[in-house]
């Protein structure tokens, strides 16, 4: 009969905390519109919590009855849903304030959860030591963590953290740091830094003397507009000569072609006489040597003239590039046989 009793009280204990919760939920309305709630209820919120793994609100609801009752008792509660919610740090945070408090009065159970947290969180946990002494917030990660000057390192997770300093609720100045398992770090609230002034009120404004006018430095107007680009001399004469062996490569094609169908004609004109071509197509055959010579000056000078033109263009490019000024001249040559322009200058 007993074990059917427990079996049902067992049974219906889930039923129960869910029926608590509902009725402490109601009751935390009443009270706020009557004014605060009180110490008894603000346990058995936590309590509710904690049966329904709701560690955190658990913690925020006992943090609240030890505003209203500080007793080391409330700081177990409060560690412990700090352990099971991952929070070594916050959890040995309590369970130092309870440690303290119960001194060799501690029960067993409490012993060996208290021994349990902190065996595992020393390898999950690192220390701040904040060596302000002036009055200052700590904040680390968003959460206050207490007052400046402290008496003993704050217990932080091992990782990455953001600190700020606040006094009366701004933001004085931050750091961050990365804290490894075991370790000890230092804390020096930096100096915050002087806002940059923006624009210089007309009191701060340098007075002008009379004579700077007259000693200022000239304002370089390429500085203010880029100017256009030239063509170098050089570069020009270059394109032009490439150019112009250009058209004298073509000439040269034609007048090979002219040469060649010289040299068909007169052979088709030879085959059908069956005579010397030499005598009979004398004419013919002075003016396909004629282009042939052609043709060959013409490639020789387009090809010179070509490579020629090249090596001034890539010469005039680099000389360009390095800002070097390049000066040409450039003379008519009339003679014998012999027509064009010597150019003369530094290459």
């Amino acid at each position: 009969m007993k074990s059917n009793v427990r079996l049902i009280v067992i049974g219906c204990f889930p039923l129960l905390v869910a029926l608590q919760s509902a009725m402490l939920e109601a009751k935390d309305v009443d009270s706020s519109e009557q004014g605060s709630e009180t110490l008894a209820d603000l346990y058995l919120k936590g309590r509710s919590h904690f049966h329904l793994k709701e560690y955190a609100e658990a913690a925020e609801a006992f943090r609240r009855v030890i505003e209203l009752s500080p007793r080391h008792e409330y700081h177990l509660d409060v560690g412990e849903c700090e352990y099971l919610r991952g929070r070594f740090d916050l959890a040995m945070e309590e369970f130092e304030i309870f440690r303290e408090g119960a001194g060799k009065n501690m029960a067993d159970d409490a012993r060996a959860l208290v021994d349990k947290v902190f065996k595992e969180g020393a390898l999950k946990v690192g220390y701040l030591n904040f060596t302000e002494t002036e009055s200052f917030e700590v904040w680390i990660d968003g959460e206050h963590r207490g007052n400046t000057p402290l008496s003993k390192p704050i217990i932080v997770m091992s990782g990455k953290h953001d600190i700020v300093f606040k006094q009366n609720g701004q933001p004085v100045s931050d750091t961050k740091v990365t804290l490894l398992s075991g370790a000890t770090i230092d804390i020096v609230r930096p100096e915050p830094q002087p806002e940059p002034q923006s624009e210089a009120t007309p009191l701060e404004q340098p007075q002008k003397d009379e004579n700077d006018l007259n000693t200022q430095t000239p304002v370089d107007e390429g500085i203010l507009a880029p100017k256009p680009k030239k063509l170098s001399p050089l570069k020009i004469a270059g394109f032009a000569t490439v150019g112009l062996g250009g058209a004298l490569l073509v000439a040269s094609a034609i007048t090979g072609k002219m040469a060649n169908s010289k040299a068909d004609r007169l052979d088709d004109k030879c085959s059908l006489v069956n005579q010397p071509c030499d005598t009979k197509y004398e004419d013919i055959n002075t003016k396909g040597e004629s282009l042939k010579k052609a043709n060959i000056a013409l490639f020789i000078a387009g090809t010179a003239a070509t490579v020629t033109g090249v090596v001034l263009a890539v010469v005039g490019i680099k000389r360009s590039r390095s800002g070097e000024k390049i000066t040409l001249k450039t003379s008519p040559v009339v003679g014998a046989n012999t027509a064009g322009w010597v150019v003369e200058g530094r290459f």
